[in-house]
């Protein structure tokens, strides 16, 4: 019998974890990486508009709440760029119309389901194929009408096409003009709530090869004006991509305020082989001292055990860099499962992650991520989240909602309510304590003015938050329930 017991007991503790109730969080970010190959390559139009239709209908029934777009690849544009040719990649050749315009369908779709959609380019890679762009494209590509834009080796050899991107040089002045010229393009023709650098660093292999020594790069390190501070020549390069950085959170916070700007840095800021300041001189830290970044989002891509650079280590560099105010979100990479992580390495870095108190975390990649989507809901999200708000973003105004009503009306309740333009959301809560999100009834999108409710088995309060697109909340407005008998139809 006493065995008998001590088994039953035994299995019991086994099953206890995955009976633990989920936990709630009000704030989170949830993200996921939809790249240009999943949508777009080798389907056709109406395939492509299923395909995201379809995806972003699942991430949001199951929590998520951004999605990062690819709409630039290499210099090539998955939307109506007035500097760059369409992507081939959209029909059967380079320039050519595809007769439909991807980002703004996105935009459509992701917005009508409450999620945040941010276009994400991809910053000085220049091509990926062993043949150069053809040479009819309208606009013409910019590889082809700037060939001398390539990084070059210590010889001063541009860059060959081989299994990854060739890419122009962070170091030429017109490189970076060119490009935030692209990003501000999409920030003012369309209305995405953000704009995600990814490849905003120089190529892989930098520091052993040389990259970058283009004559351009070669001719300002030298200058006295154009290196006044005697840089080292990786300090200097380092700079040259801290300065485009800036120059375009500037003018993107100019045109639109409420546009987040984020980007896809390497999992390792420093130490491991590959890293971020010292392969391919890319300084995070910098961008989040100065506040030139609103969202880093981070390629975490190992196993939390990892010989050579353990996810853990990674985390902990990040860590450290929280006191500095910006919004740090680390990656899971779900595009490993079957390969080198079991889906209990997922949920193992889903809890450190949590654990530590990091601000949410992001999904590589779209399709990946749809096929263990239903079990990661069930453990982490049970309840919908909000993307947590940039309180440093002062020039964007806060929303409220106004002329609350509450009528009764087919054993539902009706809530319906006028609010300010700018409100991206509402919250809807069954009691006044709003930072509890147990009490959050639903995140209603912004578009909507009204909303029914089965009517409760007790009495209940209800309050209103307006958010706005950067998540500021409103001070929370209650419904009146004095008329309710009065207003019974």
């Amino acid at each position: 019998m006493l065995k008998k017991i001590t088994l039953l007991l035994f299995m019991f503790l086994l099953i206890l974890p995955a009976c633990k109730k989920p936990q709630l969080k009000k704030y989170e970010i949830r993200a996921v990486w939809m790249s240009r190959f999943e949508y777009a390559q080798g389907k056709s139009a109406q395939q492509s508009k299923a395909f995201i239709r379809k995806a972003f209908q699942k991430f949001h029934k199951a929590g998520i709440n951004l999605i990062l777009f690819q709409v630039r690849g290499n210099a090539d544009a998955f939307y109506h760029s007035n500097y760059e040719p369409w992507s081939n990649l959209l029909s059967d050749s380079l320039g050519k119309d595809p007769g439909w315009d991807p980002l703004q369908f996105a935009l459509q779709e992701a917005h009508s389901l409450g999620l945040e959609l941010h276009a994400w380019i991809n910053t000085f890679p220049a091509w990926k194929a062993e043949n150069p762009p053809p040479a009819k494209s309208e606009p013409l590509h910019p590889l082809l009408a700037h060939p001398e834009w390539l990084v070059c080796d210590s010889a001063g050899n541009p860059m060959h096409p081989k299994s990854g991107y060739i890419t122009f040089s962070p170091g030429n002045p017109q490189v970076q003009k060119h490009i935030q010229n692209v990003v501000f393009d999409i920030v003012e023709n369309y209305d995405v709530d953000g704009v995600h650098f990814d490849y905003i660093r120089y190529p892989e292999g930098a520091n052993k090869l040389g990259y970058s020594h283009d004559s351009v790069t070669v001719a300002r390190f030298a200058d006295s004006l154009q290196n006044r501070y005697k840089f080292a020549l990786s300090v200097w390069q380092r700079e040259q991509v801290n300065q485009f950085l800036a120059t375009a959170y500037n003018g993107v916070t100019a045109r639109k305020p409420w546009v987040k700007v984020s980007a896809a840095v390497l999992g390792h800021a420093h130490s491991a082989p590959w890293n971020g300041y010292h392969s391919v001189y890319q300084d995070a830290r910098r961008w989040l001292a100065t506040g030139k970044i609103d969202l880093l989002f981070l390629m975490t891509y190992t196993a939390i055990d990892h010989p050579v650079a353990p996810y853990t280590q990674a985390i902990e560099q990040w860590q450290s860099m929280r006191h500095l105010g910006r919004y740090i979100v680390p990656g899971i990479a779900v595009y490993k499962l079957g390969k080198q992580f079991t889906p209990r390495e997922v949920y193992n870095q889903m809890d450190l992650l949590r654990e530590k108190d990091f601000p949410g975390m992001v999904f590589f990649a779209a399709t990946n991520l749809l096929k263990t989507l239903n079990r990661i809901q069930e453990k982490y999200y049970p309840a919908p989240a909000l993307t947590p708000p940039l309180n440093w973003k002062k020039d964007v105004p806060l929303t409220k909602a106004f002329d609350l009503q509450l009528r009764i009306k087919n054993n539902q309740l009706h809530f319906s309510w006028q609010a300010d333009s700018g409100s991206w959301k509402f919250v809807l809560y069954n009691n006044k304590a709003i930072n509890d999100p147990e009490h959050i009834v639903k995140i209603i999108n912004g578009t909507q003015r009204s909303f029914s409710l089965p009517l409760p088995g007790k009495d209940r309060d209800y309050y209103l938050t307006a958010i706005n697109r950067v998540g500021m909340e409103s001070p929370p407005v209650r419904f009146s329930k004095d008329a309710l008998a009065v207003l019974k139809e």
